[in-house]
């Protein structure tokens, strides 16, 4: 029927969304962003920006040893070329 292929579609999406995630972070950070926790928090501030923004410091860490520092994932136009063609201290 209609909606199974449509169910089939979203799950294959959906297959598809998380392995690109599980390749973009380590497991540990994934289970950060992505954990009960996490959810749960997002959950009870959903319908209030406001809340969410004066309540980020209440949301678990990602980082181990930085529990006071922002981490900032980002998409950097040409990085790849740029960086592929230099040494990793001079990326850093």
């Amino acid at each position: 029927s209609l909606v199974e292929r449509r169910q089939r579609k979203v799950m294959q999406k959906a297959v598809k969304s998380s392995a690109i995630v599980s390749s973009l972070f380590p497991s540990l950070v994934r289970e950060r962003l992505f954990g009960s926790e996490s959810i749960e928090f997002l959950q009870k501030t959903k319908d209030n920006n406001n809340a969410l923004l004066n309540n980020a410091s209440l949301c678990p860490p990602v980082a181990n040893l930085f529990p006071k520092t922002t981490v900032m994932f980002a998409d950097i136009a040409n990085f790849t070329a740029w960086s592929s063609a230099r040494e990793p201290p001079q990326v850093f």
